[in-house]
């Protein structure tokens, strides 16, 4: 005997298949869509806000060890002081120096350095030979010991970096806009918070620099400088000129009163205008340490006829002429 299925039966059948196929199709893409969404969420990187925040306009240096604050100015030269696998030393005025102690185990929990815009430069010292020159206004965050991979550091502003040749780690430093990688090098890295560009200076060596969009090879005498749309430009450095202020002393020769004024002002960052009639003739020979307090370093040039007055609000040195 031959069976047949109604008409009906087969119409609730096929629509019956249709639903649960569609059903399973909306299951799977949403599970697709959740795990892509997620994944993104995840890999999405946060806003640090140690590259968003500006290094304070006056105050002391800082250095932070989680939530404590030691200030260096408190210290007294040749002081010792130990935090964990670390030992501070102050060898003097305005520079720490770090060294592994034979306390304590290996410790990733960071560091940060703050030297604020009305100051002067600051040195600091790795453990195995790196010496960083941090210009005022700026940040520098590192751990408390480095990796056995590499040695990384994140930097808020403006620093000089003397790499060690006696490790083999790369030496790499993160800022807000780029990252910059190398071995064998002293560079100047640049990076405010407020400038509309980051800078990459190579005095000795060769840089590798990274951003968003792009990444340059940075040789011995050159610089990148990255514009708004994350892109690099290559140029041709005169190192004189633009790594003056990591050297121990200022030179002026050659330089009139109002470039010499100009160039001091540049070192601490700061805006200068001239007021009244600036004397003629030459800034002098004579040697000015590029690591004075700004006020120091004004007081000791002031002259019968010339004088200075530091605005804070504007970051700004006047020069007064008689």
């Amino acid at each position: 005997m031959k069976f047949t299925q109604k008409p009906t039966s087969l119409l609730i059948t096929c629509l019956f298949v249709l639903i649960t196929s569609t059903i399973i199709v909306l299951i799977i893409v949403l599970n697709n869509y959740n795990f892509r969404h997620n994944a993104l969420q995840v890999n999405k990187p946060l806003q640090d806000s140690f590259f968003f925040k500006s290094a304070p306009i006056s105050g002391s240096v800082k250095l932070w060890l989680g939530d404590t604050i030691i200030y260096p100015a408190n210290l007294d030269i040749g002081q010792y002081i130990t935090r964990g696998p670390m030992t501070l030393i102050k060898p003097s005025e305005r520079q720490l120096k770090l060294l592994p102690s034979a306390l304590g185990k290996p410790d990733s929990s960071y560091y940060t350095l703050t030297v604020p815009f009305f100051g002067s430069k600051y040195r600091l010292h790795f453990p195995e030979g790196t010496e960083v020159i941090m210009q005022v206004g700026s940040s520098l965050r590192f751990p408390r010991t480095f990796s056995n991979q590499e040695r990384m550091v994140e930097l808020n502003g403006c620093a000089y970096f003397s790499v060690s040749q006696e490790d083999s780690r790369p030496f790499i430093i993160k800022t807000r806009r780029l990252t910059t990688k190398g071995m064998k090098l002293t560079a100047v890295v640049q990076d405010y918070v407020n400038d509309s560009s980051a800078k990459v200076t190579v005095e000795y060596g060769t840089v590798e620099a990274t951003s968003r969009n792009s990444t340059v090879q940075i040789l011995a005498g050159h610089s990148a400088e990255l514009d708004s749309s994350s892109n690099f430009a290559l140029h041709d450095a005169f190192i004189k000129n633009e790594l003056y202020w990591t050297k121990e002393y200022f030179e002026f020769d050659g330089l009139n009163m109002k470039q010499g004024c100009k160039k001091i002002a540049d070192a601490y960052r700061m805006h200068i205008i001239f007021q009244g009639k600036i004397r003629d003739g030459a800034f002098g020979s004579g040697l000015i340490q590029t690591d004075l307090p700004l006020k120091t370093l004004l007081k000791d040039l002031e002259l019968p006829d010339l004088h200075f007055h530091i605005r804070m609000q504007d970051s700004t040195i006047v020069v007064i002429g008689n």
